[in-house]
């Protein structure tokens, strides 16, 4: 009777014998028993709701977003060494949210088609960019998009408008090479993609002799 309870579909044939010879047999696990007219009835009904209420399921985890993204910023972030006001996200370039910044030395005018074909280039080829097109010191400007996490640096100084090349700087190590202006998008953009790694540049741009930062 419960198997019946549970299939519609069985329950009304099962009524339907009863209805037409007044008994039938109930078959369960191989036994046979017989029931009467007056032992078991079933019908097919049809009822309107005009609601239907129910209690939701609520999956409330001990952590959230935020909390993952506290633990990101606690192991990348360190200070340099020497300077305890100087602080660095050390994001992977994989998971930076800032990839690449374009610094020109200084605000001079003759720096601005450079700076704006560069960014031009970065964003065709995927690649997020941010520039800092103000008039404070070039050490100034790495400070800060090392406290933005961003990897890779592109300085536009008064050598690129001669030798057409430009210094790329690597964020934890600061080590600079320089790298042709046509090529530099191409090597950045296979450092950002994981195909090629910063020792790899610099096994073909020899590392700059710079002062320490």
């Amino acid at each position: 009777l419960e198997a019946l309870r549970v299939d519609d579909v069985a329950a009304l044939a099962f009524e339907a014998s009863l209805a037409a010879s007044g008994t039938a047999d109930l078959h369960v696990d191989g036994q046979s028993f017989p029931l009467a007219r007056d032992m078991w009835s079933a019908k097919s009904v049809t009822k309107t709701f005009a609601e239907e209420k129910f209690v939701p399921s609520v999956i409330e985890p001990s952590f959230g977003v935020g909390r993952i993204l506290t633990a990101v910023f606690e192991h990348t972030f360190y200070a340099r060494e020497g300077d305890d006001k100087r602080g660095v996200m050390a994001f992977p370039a994989v998971i930076a949210p800032i990839k690449v910044a374009v610094l020109p030395l200084s605000n001079a005018k003759e720096f601005t088609p450079i700076v704006q074909e560069l960014e031009r280039q970065l964003r065709t080829g995927g690649i997020q960019a941010k520039s800092d097109t103000s008039g404070v010191a070039i050490g100034r400007k790495y400070a800060r998009a090392d406290e933005l996490g961003i990897p890779l640096g592109v300085t536009i100084d008064f050598e690129t408008l001669v030798d057409h090349a430009v210094t790329v700087r690597e964020r934890d190590s600061c080590a600079q090479i320089r790298v042709p202006v046509a090529d530099v998008v191409g090597h950045l953009r296979a450092v950002v993609e994981g195909r090629a790694t910063w020792e790899t540049l610099t096994a073909t741009y020899p590392v700059l002799d710079t002062k320490k930062e």
